[in-house]
């Protein structure tokens, strides 16, 4: 017998850490990474543009498949009022991250999940407030771990853990990339049970 669940769905997301979710929750899923325009709005939230770009994902995906459940998320990161964006190298990451030392950065993840005619979305903030670290900790961690595709330069669950003081949030799972918990609401929403065989 296996032990994945049998499901039909597809990822709007090339990201290994959604997939890797999805896939501890037993979900046999097909990744599609969606091709959209993720340039910001001025005077658009944070929250706003997380909601905007996860539904965008979703939409875009189900174009090539319109008869699947899609699942797209977004996440934005914000300090102060101010994007902390994916760094993309090693300079970028040290200087992004040692602005959050003893700071809280907030996390704004947003869900949408498109299934036929029903569009829903749900948005989960999270706050992690960092302990005080400095530079060469700083360094010695993202050359340890490499989070340069990570908004905000580091990965809550694994090393990054060591720079976390307190997090804050109603959906655990959302810090990583994909609200499980707002997952699963939206898809009994749709009357989908994951566990029904």
């Amino acid at each position: 017998m296996s032990n994945k669940l049998a499901t039909n769905w597809v990822l709007a997301s090339a990201s290994k850490h959604r997939r890797k979710q999805l896939e501890l929750a037993g979900c046999e899923v097909l990744c599609q990474a969606a091709d959209i325009d993720e340039s910001p709005i001025d005077g658009e939230t944070p929250k706003k543009r997380a909601s905007r770009l996860a539904m965008s994902k979703a939409l875009k995906v189900r174009e090539t498949y319109p008869d699947r459940l899609i699942i797209g998320s977004d996440q934005v990161a914000h300090l102060d009022n101010q994007l902390l964006r994916k760094p993309g190298n090693h300079e970028d990451a040290l200087n992004q991250l040692c602005r959050s030392a003893g700071q809280s950065v907030f996390f704004e993840t947003a869900l949408a999940v498109v299934f036929g005619s029903h569009q829903l979305t749900e948005l989960i903030t999270t706050e992690i407030e960092f302990w005080p670290f400095d530079r060469t900790q700083a360094d010695h961690y993202l050359k340890l771990e490499q989070p340069y595709d990570a908004a905000g330069s580091f990965y809550s669950e694994a090393m990054g853990q060591w720079l976390i003081k307190r997090h804050q949030s109603e959906d655990p799972s959302a810090i990583v990339g994909l609200p499980m918990l707002a997952l699963n609401r939206c898809l009994r929403q749709l009357g989908i049970n994951p566990l029904d065989q």
